[in-house]
């Protein structure tokens, strides 16, 4: 529930500087996202899983990703038509992939523990 709740915010987010922002200046606006998502990463990291490993971290980034698809796929179906605002617009395929990398990449910044396998 809490890898949930903090992709919720870390989406707003994002969707806040996507209307906010971008429009102004596409710089700023990828930078606004990035900081968005690495702000809630170390937060949920901090809070909701405070001894998280590695690999824990990297599950977490990769099911926000997937919520990012999921939520992207579903706003064009009801909408009838593309919509982008997670994880940017395909015309722009380096800023997306950055998004897609960050979206991954964020929670595992904040990883306190390495897996040790036993020995």
């Amino acid at each position: 529930m809490a890898v949930f709740l903090s992709w919720l915010v870390a989406a707003l987010l994002v969707l806040g500087a996507d209307a906010v922002v971008d429009p102004r200046s596409a710089t700023a606006g990828i930078i606004v996202k990035i900081a968005a998502i690495l702000l809630v990463s170390f937060v949920h990291m901090r809070t909701a899983v405070r001894e998280a490993t590695l690999d824990r971290a990297l599950i977490i980034g990769a099911s926000w990703l997937a919520m990012d698809i999921g939520a992207e796929l579903t706003a064009t179906r009801l909408l009838g038509h593309g919509w982008f605002g997670l994880i940017g617009p395909p015309s722009v395929p380096l800023l997306r992939q950055l998004l897609l990398i960050v979206w991954i990449l964020a929670p595992a910044l904040f990883a306190r523990d390495v897996a040790h396998p036993a020995a």
